[in-house]
């Protein structure tokens, strides 16, 4: 597992490299906008470098381990899964260069999340939330593509400010991993690695800047869409899996570090709603948002969320041998209003702070040049 992990961070390092060079001197910038925080023109590519640095890092590590244990079995799932990968990253390519319309882009999301289930990946068991336990094939099923769709569109929606989307990607693949790694799944587990791996440089270089002139760049919407299918699949697959005992402890572990993307998706969607607006319409209604009008930086925004992650994840695998999987939940919704009560006592704008990102392509306007001059900036 170190293999994969110091792998997919060198290859993402080196491609980062290259795709500054190329998207400063080509001025593939995501221009600064009244309704955006950044102010320098700034690339929206670095998502660029993950599919391709987490497969030619898992691969070539699993073949060697492949033949060195012949009692090693390659998973035939994730070989088709590849395919609606490479969907997701090619679209999500597109929209950062020349932009893709919201249903395009929904329509991909579900052909993907429907390959997952072709590749005989879906949620067969609730395991008692809601008083739900096995799930017949015709109901696991779309609710599995609901899922993954819904995990896809909640991390590209929590992308708002540099390294947020990174920060607690990393969280929930670093925890896949180990879970994957201790019950013996080695591909998984260097999946999960692998991604990690790969979020750490361009962490950096999302946050600090590389090269000359700290030049930086954006996820854009290849690295969260990707991102967020790579880790509905692994959620999906750790719920499949009864093996633990109880198997209760495996969907909780599975859904905890999903938590703050989904539950911030759905306040934004319900206080949009509310207020009359289209889902799709940008506003600062998000926890990231919130947090910095009561002062926060920007890093510690980044922080904070991290830790809420990683203290529901953790908090939650501590209680699962005690409570039923539904009053878990419930008391995570319960601390999440808590939070959530403690920042809407300043009411929030109607204005879009995103890094340059746009929320799963819900028709911001198209990048200008704003009067800017790019080539000061190479």
């Amino acid at each position: 597992m170190c293999a994969t992990v110091l792998l997919s961070f060198a290859i993402t390092y080196r491609t980062l490299e290259n795709i500054i060079v190329v998207s400063y001197r080509k001025k593939l910038f995501d221009m600064p906008h009244e309704r955006r925080v950044h102010t320098v023109p700034t690339p929206r590519t670095g998502g660029f470098a993950f599919p391709p640095a987490i497969l030619m890092s898992v691969i070539p590590v699993m073949s060697l381990h492949s033949v060195l244990a012949s009692s090693y079995s390659p998973d035939s799932s994730y070989v088709v899964l590849i395919c609606p990968l490479m969907l997701l990253y090619v679209t999500g390519m597109i929209d950062d260069m020349i932009g893709v319309r919201f249903h395009n882009k929904l329509f991909v999301q579900i052909i993907s999340a429907i390959a997952v289930i072709c590749s005989g990946l879906w949620i067969d068991n609730f395991y008692g939330l809601m008083n739900i336990h096995a799930l017949p094939p015709w109901a696991g099923m779309p609710v599995t593509v609901i899922f993954i769709v819904a995990i896809i569109n909640a991390m590209n929606m929590i992308d708002g400010i540099d390294g947020l989307a990174a920060v607690l990607s990393m969280v929930a693949t670093a925890i896949f991993g180990v879970r994957y790694f201790i019950t013996g799944d080695y591909l998984s587990a260097a999946i999960a690695f692998s991604t990690t791996g790969a979020l750490v440089p361009f962490l950096y270089v999302n946050m600090q800047g590389l090269g000359p002139g700290k030049r930086k760049l954006f996820m854009g919407d290849t690295g969260s869409q990707t991102l967020g299918f790579i880790i509905g699949v692994l959620a999906v697959g750790q719920i499949m899996d009864a093996s633990s005992i109880p198997a209760k402890q495996n969907f909780i572990l599975a859904l905890s570090p999903l938590l703050i993307p989904v539950l911030d998706m759905i306040h934004v969607v319900i206080s949009r709603l509310v207020g009359g607006k289209k889902i799709w319409e940008p506003d600062r209604t998000h926890i990231h948002h919130r947090l910095m009008q009561k002062g926060f930086s920007p890093v510690q925004t980044v922080v904070v969320i991290g830790c809420l992650a990683t203290f529901f994840t953790v908090g939650n695998v501590l209680i699962a041998p005690y409570i039923n999987v539904t009053l878990v939940f419930a008391l995570n919704v319960a601390v999440w209003c808590v939070f959530n009560s403690k920042l809407l006592r300043k009411k929030s704008k109607v204005f879009d702070t995103r890094d340059g990102q746009s929320e799963t392509g819900f028709g911001l306007p198209p990048r200008e040049n704003d009067g800017i001059n790019p080539t000061k900036y190479q």
